[in-house]
Order: C-alpha cells, then structure tokens, then sequence
C-alpha cells in the first residue's frame, strides 16, 4: 500500500512554512481573503460543495484542512499504527456527526466518523493548550459532547 498519509495537496505542516512553499505544491488557491493576520486560501475539492483550507498567520502556515472523500488517505486505524493513540478527542460544537482526534506531536488532527477519515488537519506540533487556544477555538472543536449529541458519539473507531 502506497498511500501517502501526509500528502494534501499540502503534505505536512513541517514542509511547508509560507505562501510561496504552500503554492508550490497547492498551486494557485481559487479564491483568499484576510481578516487581520490571518490569510484564508480555499482550493477546489472534486465535490464542488467542499473547499480545502490553508491557513497563514502573519504570512506563516497556521493550519491547512483537507475534506477527504476516498480511503485515499488511509484509514484512522492506519494513523493509531503508525503514530500510537491520539493525544486528544475533541467534538465539533456545531454538528455530532464525528470526532476529531488530534495527534499534537505530529501536527495532524483527524476527523472520522465510524473508521472513516473525513478531514485532516495539519499544523505545526504544539502544546495541547495552543492548540486549544487557536486552531480549536477558530475550527470550532471543543472537548466535551455537545449538548444533545447520540450516545455512540465519543466512542474510539474499532481498530
């Protein structure tokens, strides 16, 4: 099997450190803002309903979100092999359709629902609580089941 679990287009945070590195692999994005120090890139997914994020602060990759639509990234078992257990769950506040879980020291966060990834997020390695400061705090994600969410939900994926 020859997936490439850090390829995006984006590969892995660590790869990449600004806008000139991010187009390089990405090309160039479908559409940007700014909103204070922050850059938000969107490019096309294949399903014209989903957009992929890369995010810069200050002219610096802050995080990249992919949608994932195929096994073509793996699997989260796949993910638990190679980096052990996750060192977070986390809920999106909005929706209880998923959890994420977010290996800090490898700069990936998984969104999965049964063994299914859907998103991945890549970041920069850090403390659980910059992260919870930050990325988690602008994508949403909180560490405790919103109120009115399934009982399967926070559940650990059969390996």
């Amino acid at each position: 099997d020859h997936r490439d679990l850090h390829s995006f287009p984006t590969r892995r945070s660590s790869d990449l450190s600004n806008l000139t590195d991010i187009e390089k692999v990405n090309g160039p994005a479908i559409s940007s803002n700014k909103k204070g120090n922050f850059i938000y890139l969107q490019y096309q997914t294949p399903s014209l309903d989903y957009k992929n994020t890369t995010v810069l602060e200050n002219g610096v990759l802050y995080y990249s979100l992919e949608h994932v639509f195929s096994n073509n990234r793996g699997y989260y078992s796949d993910y638990v092999n190679l980096y052990g257990q996750p060192t977070l769950m986390l809920y999106n506040k909005n929706s209880n359709d998923s959890e994420w879980f977010i290996f800090l020291e490898k700069g990936i966060g998984l969104e999965v629902g049964g063994n299914d990834i859907t998103q991945i997020l890549h970041f920069t390695p850090q403390s659980k609580e910059d992260f919870m400061q930050n990325i988690a705090f602008q994508l949403g994600l909180i560490d405790v089941l919103p109120v009115g969410v399934r009982e399967s939900a926070g559940t650990t994926p059969e390996l």
